[in-house]
């Protein structure tokens, strides 16, 4: 009894040796294929596009939120646009587009966005419901036959609210570990409807649709399916259409994999340990256009906000309809609601804080808007680092500065460390 204890408790122990040494090895090989962040405060280089003399108070404020909270990007360059009332009044850059070369980014540099793109797409969605175009409470497989029945009905409305109970991606592991990731379907063709569905449309659904919250970027892609159907017009076209060219956001569209990209920013993920970081794989973005496929820029994206604050792109009342608060959001330091294409909270004030994030390969994305004091703010980066959330306190903390400039505002107050 004795010897096999000890044979057992040897076994165990050569075992523990072998697995700690892999990790010990893997971690180290994640750090020697990195290169080292820029030292300084990232301010240097910067290039400025956009700075109105009337908010220099509030910029000079705003350099200083990012000069203390940048670092946590562990990115080698981001990009920050600040819109009022209906204009952009600043919009700069910082770092490099790429670290290896030292190409330092531009205000045309386009980052990838990620999930981000689900409010362009729930925006677009909802220009189509007031045209009479869609209706959000039709199910799903009436607008896209190829979609299978399920046992209930889903609507476009529990596809854009999470509630559909669709699955999300499925996690892949990656080397070296501890890494895990998505399939990054590098080498698939998603070219037509059948190729993009067939990705999870006979999978089980994860619940009844409209009885609980689940966020999915593949109810998202069954969206754009369902808008280019109903209107027999490519998804990219109808965006492009919808969004894009009538706010004249000229450096917005898809993140192609197989087509070179002018002023794209090479995409890096954070190593495990150490303040480098390594150059993100390739990723296929093409069977997910409308819920994390899109390239942009702060400006462009801040003049999609502003268009949405000022009732340009769709009615207010429509705007308002996709703020309404169908789902808590749990798990998040953040006591906030999901509605149609955003998530938001109240402030202390009454007015409402909407944002949304996005955590493509190789970079973070965050929007915040003050729909009530018209203020939005955005903030990209080229590096991607297990969430936005330090993008989103930086923004917030940015639209609130911004807040108190507008008259009758000077109460908005929250507090985030």
């Amino acid at each position: 009894m004795s010897k096999f204890f000890f044979r057992t408790l040897k076994f165990i122990l050569i075992s523990l040796s072998i697995i700690l040494f892999f990790i010990f090895f893997s971690l180290l090989w994640n750090y020697l294929n990195g290169d080292a962040l820029p030292n300084a405060d990232h301010l240097n280089p910067v290039s400025t596009e956009i700075y109105d003399d009337r908010y220099t108070g509030h910029i000079k404020k705003a350099k200083n939120i990012l000069k203390q909270r940048s670092q946590k990007f562990h990115a080698p360059g981001y990009s920050i646009s600040v819109g009022v009332n209906n204009e952009v009044v600043w919009s700069e850059v910082y770092g490099y587009a790429n670290l290896e070369n030292q190409t330092p980014l531009t205000i045309q540099s386009k980052f990838p966005i990620g999930s981000l793109s689900k409010p362009l797409t729930a925006t677009a969605a909802m220009r189509l419901f007031e045209d009479g175009v869609i209706d959000l409470q039709t199910d799903i497989c009436e607008i896209v036959p190829e979609f299978p029945k399920k046992p209930y009905k889903i609507s476009l409305e529990h596809l854009l609210s999470h509630r559909s109970g669709i699955r999300h991606y499925h996690t892949k592991f990656k080397w070296p570990p501890p890494y895990f990731t998505i399939d990054l379907h590098v080498d698939d063709d998603f070219s037509n409807s059948e190729q993009r569905l067939g990705l999870f449309s006979h999978d089980s659904l994860l619940f009844q649709p409209g009885t609980e919250y689940s966020y999915s970027t593949f109810g998202y892609t069954l969206v754009g399916e369902a808008m280019a159907k109903a209107t027999n017009v490519n998804f990219l076209d109808l965006m492009g259409a919808l969004i894009f060219e009538p706010l004249g956001m000229s450096s917005t569209g898809a993140d192609y994999i197989d087509k070179p990209l002018s002023e794209r920013v090479t995409s890096y993920n954070k190593t495990i340990i150490g303040k480098r970081v390594e150059i993100a794989p390739d990723e296929n973005c093409s069977y997910k256009w409308a819920g994390g496929g899109f390239l942009s820029t702060s400006k462009d994206l801040a003049k999609f906000g502003l268009a949405l604050t000022n009732g340009q792109i769709i009615k207010d009342s429509s705007f308002k309809s996709m703020l309404r608060p169908i789902s808590p959001y749990e798990n998040s330091p953040f006591p906030q609601f999901h509605g149609m294409g955003w998530n938001f909270y109240k402030l202390a004030s009454g007015n409402t804080l909407v944002n949304h994030g996005g955590s493509p390969t190789g970079g973070q994305a965050s929007m915040v808007m003050i729909p009530e004091a018209k203020v939005v703010v955005v903030v990209l980066t080229n590096s991607y680092i297990y969430g936005s959330l330090p993008l989103k306190i930086v923004a917030t903390k940015i639209a609130q500065e911004f807040s108190k400039s507008l008259k009758n505002n000077s109460s908005l107050s929250i507090s985030i460390d």
